[in-house]
């Protein structure tokens, strides 16, 4: 599986302000477990997770993968602290009840609590199941055409970040108002040389053409977490794991047809050293989905976020 490429607006010039803004606000950030008790070989060894479920097991290395640059000892600490807070949880629920998109949806508002491991991604999927009891959820648009069905998403894209029960309120406002309205005409009797419509800026900055997805320079902004370097890309600077082998960090990316889609990115160490190579993309449990070519300073998302991964990886290499 290889991954679209898409051209992003010339954002290398602006490499070091990003890296200095990642830089501050960078920290290491040191499914229900299993009966079964986590054994050590020795007080300060590390901790055999063979008995947790897989879910909480990677959330547990993930979340501690940025101790293992400093050796067995404080990897071990970091997943035996794990380890204790899971004592007086009850872990991570279960989701299987819901439908698909609310299940989705769950997890998306929580994906920033996965990196701080079982028990706190736990406590928010918990509090998004708390809010759906008084709540309709999410409707059902199956009913609209895609193009109106795409249109409403988008226009709710930022309240899903929230929630189903937000993004639950936004679609209805919005099924709301075409009560009253004809909807989106049919443009099917314009030749294909007619101009395509932008999408509006959201950020201040120049709109992003529909055609081609390319997007202009925006100011670097952070909102409700998630640092914003162009109109179809942002991430997490508290999400930025330092691992043995690579530096990854949250991604959010608006594909072609405006959906927001969520990935972990790694950047092997190996592609910081020699200027290009394979860059990885996993989905919010780590399970691997794709890589991608990347060359540091090139005009690819997966370029610009190997050369800015680097930089910052370079930078605490020399404050170790």
């Amino acid at each position: 599986m290889r991954l679209t490429p898409e051209v992003l607006p010339k954002l290398q010039l602006r490499i070091f302000r990003l890296t200095l803004i990642t830089s501050l606000a960078f920290g290491a950030v040191c499914s229900v477990p299993q009966a079964a008790q986590a054994q050590q070989d020795s007080p300060t060894s590390i901790p055999n997770l063979s008995g947790y479920d897989s879910e909480t097991r990677r959330t547990m290395e993930y979340a501690c993968s940025s101790e293992k640059m400093n050796g067995p000892v404080a990897y071990g600490t970091c997943l035996n602290r794990q380890i204790a807070s899971l004592q007086n949880s009850p872990g991570i629920p279960n989701l299987s009840g819901y439908d698909s998109e609310t299940r989705r949806t769950m997890e998306y508002a929580c994906s920033s609590e996965k990196m701080n491991g079982p028990v706190a991604y736990g406590t928010c999927l918990n509090r998004q199941i708390a809010s759906l009891q008084n709540s309709p959820g999410i409707p059902n648009l199956s009913g609209y055409d895609s193009e109106t069905r795409r249109t409403m998403e988008y226009a709710c894209s930022s309240e899903k970040m929230n929630g189903p029960v937000a993004y639950g309120t936004c679609l209805n406002r919005q099924i709301a108002s075409l009560q009253s309205s004809p909807g989106i005409p049919n443009p099917s009797g314009y030749d294909n040389a007619t101009p395509r419509a932008t999408l509006p800026s959201t950020s201040g900055g120049t709109a992003v053409n529909s055609a081609n997805g390319s997007g202009t320079d925006v100011s670097p902004q952070v909102k409700d977490g998630w640092l914003q370097v162009s109109e179809d890309l942002s991430f997490r600077p508290d999400s930025i794991k330092l691992g043995d082998k690579e530096i990854s960090v949250l991604m959010q990316i608006k594909t072609p047809d405006d959906q927001l889609h969520l990935s972990i990115v790694g950047v092997p160490y190996k592609v910081c050293s020699q200027g290009y190579g394979k860059i990885r993309f996993y989905d919010l449990s780590h399970v691997f989905q794709a890589d991608a070519d990347a060359a540091l300073n090139g005009n690819s998302h997966g370029s610009y976020v190997a050369t800015m991964l680097c930089a910052v990886r370079s930078g605490a290499v020399k404050h170790k």
